[in-house]
């Protein structure tokens, strides 16, 4: 089995777990999405071997309705950051928001856009939304699109791309408020996240978007 494996000392790394899907694989149940695991590794180049691997905490058990939410966390992992590059912060946001969409007491959305911040501080691309790019204060009543490296414009319509200030301060404080505030910010990552994923869709978003609608709008966290 070919598993890449998050670390705080470093970073993405792919592994070589041998014999993995054999019916009687020492490993059956312990190399699952999402999981908390200590792990030792050998061998040379890009890939290393697994040689050992064993729950480091309790297993973790996602809802099903956010198990889309889960590997689009993943998937951002998989395609932002490169192999064998140290990355405990980037570790201890992915625990963070894993942990949290595993309470399903927190706002999903919320705990998305707080992840996407986070990673795109630590990825050296931090967001400057406190005023736009000609220095006027946020309007919660006005419409801003974000354009990356440029910052935050004022807008006019609701258009697919803007989201009102009140959704961009919202972003910016990271206080629980009104979950749909958190998915129309998903219009500011997104446009911040683009220039860095490429134009390759993320499957998890197609997943996402195959969702059921719900009374708090049809829009994906």
């Amino acid at each position: 089995m070919l598993i890449e494996l998050l670390s705080p000392s470093r970073g993405r790394v792919g592994v070589v777990a041998r014999g993995a899907r054999g019916p009687k694989s020492r490993w059956r149940g312990t190399l699952e999405p999402f999981q908390s695991l200590f792990v030792s590794l050998g061998g040379r180049g890009e890939l290393a071997t697994l040689r050992r691997a064993e729950p480091a905490g309790r297993r973790l058990t996602l809802p099903a309705e956010r198990l889309a939410s889960a590997f689009y966390v993943n998937e951002l992992i998989m395609r932002l950051l490169r192999r064998n590059d140290p990355a405990a912060e980037v570790f201890a946001a992915y625990a963070e928001v894993v942990g949290g969409l595993v309470d399903s007491t927190r706002d999903e959305a919320q705990l998305l856009r707080c992840f996407e911040l986070q990673l795109l501080r630590l990825l050296g691309y931090g967001l400057s939304l406190e005023q736009t790019a000609l220095g006027q204060p946020v309007d919660p009543a006005a419409w801003y699109r974000y354009r990356p490296e440029v910052g935050l414009e004022a807008a006019t319509g609701n258009a697919a791309d803007v989201c009102r200030g009140d959704a961009v301060l919202a972003l910016i404080a990271g206080d629980p408020v009104d979950p749909g505030l958190y998915r129309q910010a998903r219009r500011i990552t997104a446009a911040a996240l683009a220039p860095l994923l490429g134009h390759r869709p993320l499957e998890s978003r197609r997943l996402q978007r195959s969702r059921p609608s719900t009374a708090a709008g049809n829009d994906t966290p």
